[in-house]
């Protein structure tokens, strides 16, 4: 009798098990994200409103317990842990783990969580989820460090060894800074793979979802010296979108010795980013000094494949910064080095004023120069490095950008750009050549000397804007027509 009823449960569910034709896979979220294009954007109601609202400090006091996290007793050699809804995260997320190619849901629970918030946090014995963070053995054997965070809208974030969390990524820009309020689509369903014992990297696919887009993203990614990631993804639109914004990323500048003046502050520099980098497809390195303008700056640079581009944090001296807490050194560069099919487009940067550190204030992106209307798609993949070094480069770097006011009561203002050692400068300075130019007034007075702090080259000039408000600077240093440092652009304008 026995057996006759375990067959009759082993026939029972053969469709179950052979109702997954195919394990999951990348095309599987793809498929999703191109459904979901065909059906109108539906916001979900947050369960957070059935509870009560959380400050910042509350929901800091509301953490993950470590021995809950996924993975701890598998000898594997990532770990998986949860954050709730609350305070500014309060859309909820589907979470899965794909074990052997099935997907299975994960969900939060209060026992998961330590509480010392002093206020509840879910109305029930389940917690909604707002993201994750995944552990690993980064900078020792026996201590499981942070290095990735995925949470809020399509944010993600990571850091390399010795690394601490500083400038964060997205998934797309919609709308960034046109007269349409932009939108941000959110990463609404996660699948990490479950990695093997022996596996140096992970992998995540996400399902996002948007009133203008939807799209499917995939994640390959390896923790280290340096943590690079793999990004893949394919966008589908549900409406009409000018000209998409890919590959993001999302800075603070607050000040430096650029534009310190403007701040009484006893650090001598607040920023998780001080400039943009690029490099062309003829091979020009480009640094353009980031600002924290007094109204929304917005610059278009090559309209090329670049090599590379991305925001770095080059001022890596706790001298600059004078914060033991903010460690602001330790911030990480990110840089983007697109992929093969790479759409036309340019790099674009947008600039915002900003009061407090706090304040996004900094985006970078891909403006691809197409309009997509609905279903259309875009396919695109590229690979994201996360480090506290730059990509190398045979120039002299530019490490410091200072200016003031002109003496004697001359409308304009002096600039002083430091750039690095170079192996390849002559020993006669005056063998070297400066290009400079300026968009608007005129530059004067042009100089250069040797450093002898840095052992590099100094460049000095003096910009007469005359009657205009804003002017765009180029320089460099050449020798026998051969570019020695990278080029240096700056966008002054009248309110310095």
């Amino acid at each position: 009798m026995k057996r006759r009823i375990l067959f009759f449960l082993y026939v029972l569910l053969q469709p179950v098990i052979h109702a997954q034709e195919k394990p999951f896979s990348f095309s599987t979220v793809q498929d999703m994200a191109e459904q979901n294009a065909e059906l109108p954007y539906v916001t979900e109601k947050s369960e957070t409103e059935k509870q009560p609202d959380l400050s910042y400090d509350q929901y800091r006091n509301i953490r993950f317990n470590p021995e809950s996290a996924v993975w701890i007793h598998e000898n594997l050699p990532f770990r998986l842990e949860l954050f709730p809804t609350g305070f500014y995260f309060r859309k909820k997320i589907q979470l899965n783990i794909v074990r052997h190619g099935v997907p299975f849901g994960l969900t939060g629970r209060k026992d998961m969580f330590i509480n010392t918030s002093g206020k509840p946090f879910s109305a029930g014995d389940t917690v909604p989820l707002s993201g994750f963070r995944i552990r690993t053995t980064l900078n020792d054997k026996s201590i499981w460090d942070e290095f990735l965070v995925f949470q809020g809208a399509s944010y993600f974030r990571a850091v390399p060894q010795k690394g601490w969390y500083g400038l964060s990524a997205r998934g797309i820009v919609i709308h960034p800074s046109g007269s349409v309020p932009e939108e941000f689509p959110d990463f609404g369903r996660f699948w990490i793979m479950e990695p093997a014992q022996d596996s140096q990297f992970l992998e995540i696919y996400a399902l996002l979802d948007g009133p203008s887009v939807t799209g499917a993203y995939s994640f390959t990614i390896f923790p280290g010296t340096e943590t690079v990631m793999h990004v893949k993804a394919v966008i589908f639109a549900r409406a009409p979108v000018h000209n998409p914004g890919i590959a993001p990323l999302t800075s603070m500048f607050l000040f430096d010795k650029s534009n310190h003046f403007h701040f009484d502050d006893f650090r001598s520099g607040v920023h998780d980013s001080d400039g943009l980098i690029l490099k062309t497809e003829d091979g020009e390195g480009i640094w353009h000094q980031l600002s924290n303008p007094p109204q929304v700056q917005t610059s278009s640079f090559t309209g090329k494949t670049p090599r590379f581009f991305g925001l770095v944090q080059r001022e890596r001296n706790l001298v600059s910064y004078q914060d033991f807490e903010a460690s602001y050194e330790k911030r990480p560069s990110a840089w983007i080095e697109p992929g093969s099919d790479w759409p036309g487009g340019s790099v674009d940067l947008i600039e915002l004023p900003a009061s407090e550190e706090t304040e996004d204030n900094i985006v970078s992106f891909w403006n691809v120069k197409r309009d997509m209307v609905k279903g259309d798609s875009l396919t695109f993949n590229y690979t994201i490095h996360w480090s506290l070094a730059e990509p190398e480069q045979h120039t002299a770097k530019v490490i410091a950008t200072r200016t003031g006011l002109l003496p004697r009561n001359i409308l304009g203002r002096f600039f002083v750009v430091d750039f690095s050692r170079n192996d390849l400068f002559p020993d006669d300075i005056n063998k070297m050549d400066i290009e400079l130019q300026t968009s608007a007034g005129s530059v004067k007075n042009q100089r250069l000397e040797h450093n002898p702090l840095t052992h590099g080259i100094r460049l000095s000039f003096e910009l007469l804007p005359g009657q205009n408000t804003q002017a765009d600077l180029r320089a460099r240093i050449l020798y026998k027509d051969n570019p020695l440092t990278e080029t240096w652009l700056y966008r002054w304008s009248c309110h310095e």
